[in-house]
């Protein structure tokens, strides 16, 4: 659900609380309707079951990267991740936060926020976050205002976005010299389908 509000701790959907969204049927997967901030697992054959912050917490930190799906413009899904961040956090952890949405290059601005020389409210700013990801701060606010009040430092993974251009312009081949910096030690080509 998108529905606003406040993350709240998960409880379990009753069985009859599913829905089928479009496309999905296709595949053979039924979603259930939950509660803001809900975490769930998916298992190989597509079964779908909840799973308490805490609980999730703890098996996360049996692993050295925690990767956190979403769907961009699912506020509920960065709802979600403030909440899972948040359980992290009262299990002792202090997790690093990397975000696909900011290129490296945006570093700076964000080793600014995550010392806290720049506030919450001004760095959609800072980040140029209109022209460097578009879609709505607003979403992700959550994951970053947690960051900001744990103090975690917060990076950005993703190639500079003339550095993407030019890869899809001419192949890896036409990226300059200065800008191979960017680029990881090895890409995997996605499948011919991709």
């Amino acid at each position: 659900s998108d529905s606003g509000g406040t993350v709240r701790a998960p409880i379990a959907a009753p069985a009859s609380a599913t829905a089928t969204a479009p496309g999905d049927a296709r595949m053979g997967m039924t979603i259930p309707r939950l509660p803001d901030g809900t975490l769930v697992t998916v298992s190989p054959a597509g079964e779908i079951r909840t799973m308490n912050p805490a609980d999730a917490a703890l098996q996360a930190l049996r692993h050295d990267y925690i990767l956190l799906g979403e769907s961009h413009t699912s506020a509920c899904d960065h709802r979600a991740q403030a909440a899972f961040i948040t359980a992290l956090l009262a299990e002792g952890a202090r997790p690093a936060i990397g975000l696909e949405m900011v290129p490296r290059d945006g570093q700076p601005a964000l080793d600014e926020f995550s010392r806290g020389a720049t506030p919450l409210d001004k760095l959609s700013d800072a980040l140029d976050w209109p022209k460097t990801w578009g879609y709505d701060f607003e979403l992700y606010k959550p994951v970053f205002a947690v960051a900001d009040w744990a103090r975690l430092p917060v990076h950005g993974l993703n190639v500079p976005q003339r550095v993407v251009r030019q890869v899809s312009r001419g192949g890896l081949e036409s990226v300059a010299v200065a800008d191979r910096v960017w680029l990881p030690p090895s890409i995997i080509a996605p499948a011919p389908e991709q």
